[in-house]
């Protein structure tokens, strides 16, 4: 029998009754463009109801932008470093130049801040997830689930007892494997042929909690970095738009975590050259 907790794509598991639809506030990153998908993707769907959308500008937990640059320079190194700006810096470009010229870009570059005003859903600026007058306004929605998309930011207690069912996060990897930073770039630079998404139950600890869902991805001959966090992407907002239909049948079958596996911190100088050292790419400006 086919297990409902590993529906990722079209399907989902299967139900007479017509639910409500749950209320959800997702927590993401400014200017983040694979988090721009899944919420896109979200809003367009109407798996839920979305009062509010969460923005953070931080580029490492604690750090100023400033301090954050200084440090992945020093752990990462300039090559890699400056290959992740200069990658920003093109998609940014691109998705400014979408507002302007949306034939010429595509699709993947609309921002779904247009589908969230079409919607009416408030979109917040804010970087301190812990300050009780933004808890107190999190509360005053209400939510049945905080969803944290692609965030930067680590969920403390208050956050995580706000909403009525679960904070949950979507993860790009195989959980409990690959916890942490830039799990695609890990996988890439270990040579392996396989990556994939998990959504599941936030908890303090990071990347832990119980498996909503999860999805597994082969990796191809020709794919970049970039190509497979774009693929992963639009089959995790599919995921999500499923769990949100039919959320109670998704966490009846929901699984434990379990741990012992590995945790990633950033990309170090030795691991970006056995990237390439196995003939893998962070991205190509072709590709983007």
């Amino acid at each position: 029998m086919k297990n409902e907790l590993f529906y990722a794509l079209t399907e989902s598991p299967p139900t007479d009754a017509v639910k409500e639809k749950p209320a959800v506030i997702i927590i993401s990153q400014k200017d983040q463009y694979y988090a721009n998908i899944v919420i896109r993707n979200i809003i367009k769907e109407d798996s839920c109801r979305i009062p509010l959308i969460v923005l953070s500008d931080i580029l490492y937990y604690k750090k100023s932008s400033l301090q954050s640059l200084k440090f992945y320079i020093r752990k990462s190194g300039i090559s890699y470093t400056g290959a992740m700006i200069e990658k920003q810096l093109i998609l940014s470009f691109l998705c400014r130049m979408h507002r302007v010229f949306p034939k010429l870009t595509g699709d993947s570059f609309e921002s779904f801040e247009k589908a969230a005003k079409g919607k009416g859903i408030e979109i917040l600026h804010e970087n301190d997830l812990e300050k009780p007058a933004f808890i107190d306004k999190i509360r005053k929605h209400s939510p049945d689930y905080i969803l944290s998309v692609y965030s930067r930011q680590i969920f403390r207690k208050p956050l995580l007892q706000t909403p009525r069912m679960h904070c949950i996060n979507i993860h790009p990897s195989i959980l409990p494997k690959d916890r942490g930073v830039s799990p695609i770039f890990w996988a890439m630079s270990r040579g392996e042929n396989l990556v994939g998404a998990t959504l599941h139950t936030m908890q303090e600890s990071v990347d832990t909690g119980t498996i909503l869902a999860q999805t597994k991805l082969e990796v191809k001959e020709d794919d970049t970095e970039h190509g497979l966090y774009y693929k992963l992407s639009v089959i995790s907002s599919a995921m999500i738009n499923n769990f949100f239909r039919n959320d109670e049948e998704f966490i009846k079958n929901s699984q434990e975590m379990g741990s012992g596996c590995n945790y990633n911190s950033i990309p170090t100088r030795e691991a970006f050259l056995k990237l390439k050292k196995n003939n893998r790419r962070l991205f190509t400006i072709r590709q983007l």
